[in-house]
C-alpha cells in the first residue's frame, strides 16, 4: 500500500529527505521526514504518521541537508555562514554546531558508511570532517570554481565536479587521486551501487552534463571515458537513479522517462520509453523495497513496475490544478511516499 502525504508551505518548493532509523533497543523502525525551507528559515521534521518530531530556525537560508546512511544524524550547511549543523536523531536536537572556517558552503555529502562528512564551496575548496575521530580536513583549491555535485564510493574516494568544467576524485585526506576536463557544465553525479556481486567497489561514475547528457567514467579503464546525447524532444535531464546492475532510470523536463543500458556493448541503448506526462516531469525516485518507480509531473503521480515498465502500477491524479508536483521520494522500506509542490 502506499500512503500519500501532501505538505503545503506558501508557495515554498520543498524538497523531501527521507531517513530511516532502526532502533535496537525496542525493535522497531522510525522514518523521519524533513522539510527544508527555501525562502523562510524554520526547518520541520516529521515522522511518518505526520506528528511533527522538531523544528528550528536557522541564521539564515538553508542551502544544503543530507542525512547519514545509519540514519542518526541530519547534516545542514546555511547561505553565508561558515557553520555546519548536526541534528541528532536520538536525542531529536542540534548535537553539533562547528565552524568549518571557510565561506560559501554548497555541496554537503556523507561517505557511505557516514564516518565521513564532504563540504564543497563556492570558492572550489574542500572540507572533510571525520565524525569518529572529530578530525577536520580543509583542502584549498581542490577546483578553481564551485563545487557543484559530488559523490563517495565504497573505497571511501570521493568524487566531485565543478563549474571550472573538470571533475576529480580525492582519498579521505582531500588528496587528488584523479582529474580530467568535461565539456559542460555539470550536476547530479553518482557511482553505480548496484554492480556484479563479485565486484568489491563500484568503478563506473556518472555526471550529467549541460542537463542534457550523460557523462560516464570507468576507473578501470580511465583511457576512455563515454557521454551520451538524448533526443531533442525529451527535454533537460531531471533526474536519474542506477538500479539492477547496469540499467539507469531517467526523467526528463517534457513527461519522458526512459531506460538505457550501461552493459558495455549496449551503452546507451534504449530499453524502454514512455511519456508519462503530457506537459512536464518533474521528479522520478526508485523504490528498490517494492521494485517500482514513481514519477510525478503536471497534476499526476505514476507508478511502473521496474521488473516490467510497461506495468503501471498505479496512477494518482490530484483534483487542485494549482497543486503542481515538484519533488518525490520513499521511505526506504517503500510504504510512503511523499510528494511537495510548488504551491
Amino acid at each position: 500500500m502506499v500512503e500519500e502525504n501532501y505538505y503545503l508551505n506558501g508557495s515554498l518548493s520543498i524538497p523531501l529527505f527521507w531517513q530511516w532509523l532502526g532502533n535496537l533497543i525496542s525493535q522497531y523502525k522510525i522514518n523521519f521526514i524533513v522539510l527544508k525551507p527555501r525562502s523562510n528559515l524554520s526547518v520541520h521534521i516529521y515522522d511518518k504518521h505526520s506528528d511533527q518530531i522538531d523544528n528550528f530556525l536557522l541564521s539564515a537560508q538553508c542551502i544544503n541537508l543530507e542525512w547519514s546512511p545509519d540514519g542518526e544524524t541530519l547534516a545542514l550547511i546555511q547561505e553565508k555562514s561558515s557553520l555546519l549543523l548536526l541534528w541528532d536523531a536520538n536525542s531529536k536536537k542540534i548535537s553539533l554546531q562547528l565552524d568549518t572556517n571557510m565561506k560559501s558552503l554548497r555541496l554537503l555529502k556523507w561517505s557511505e558508511n557516514g564516518d565521513k562528512l564532504s563540504i564543497g564551496t563556492a570558492k572550489g575548496n574542500l572540507f572533510i570532517l571525520d565524525r569518529r575521530s572529530g578530525k577536520k580536513i580543509p583542502v584549498m583549491g581542490k577546483h578553481t570554481k564551485s563545487i557543484v555535485c559530488g559523490a563517495w564510493n565504497s573505497d571511501d574516494c570521493f568524487a566531485c565536479a565543478s563549474d571550472d568544467q573538470t571533475f576529480s576524485i580525492s582519498n579521505t585526506a582531500g588528496d587528488t587521486l584523479f582529474q580530467m576536463p568535461i565539456k559542460g557544465d555539470p550536476s547530479q553525479m553518482q557511482w553505480n551501487k548496484n554492480t556484479n556481486k563479485d565486484n568489491k567497489s563500484e568503478s563506473l561514475l556518472s555526471i550529467v552534463l549541460n542537463e542534457r547528457s550523460l557523462f560516464f567514467y570507468n576507473t578501470n579503464d580511465s583511457n576512455s571515458p563515454t557521454e551520451l546525447s538524448f533526443q531533442t524532444k525529451y527535454g533537460n535531464i531531471v533526474n536519474y537513479e542506477w538500479f539492477g546492475e547496469s540499467s539507469i532510470i531517467i526523467g526528463f523536463s517534457l513527461g519522458y522517462l526512459i531506460v538505457i543500458s550501461t552493459k558495455k556493448n549496449e551503452i546507451g541503448q534504449e530499453i524502454f520509453q514512455s511519456r508519462d506526462h503530457k506537459d512536464v516531469l518533474t521528479d522520478v525516485s526508485i523504490s528498490l523495497a517494492l521494485n517500482k518507480v514513481a514519477t510525478c509531473g503536471d497534476t499526476c503521480i505514476k507508478i511502473h513496475d521496474l521488473s516490467d515498465m510497461q506495468d503501471v502500477w498505479a496512477i494518482i491524479n490530484l483534483d487542485d490544478e494549482r497543486c503542481k508536483l515538484d519533488e518525490i521520494g520513499w521511505s526506504e522500506d517503500g510504504q510512503f511516499l511523499t510528494i511537495s509542490t510548488k504551491e
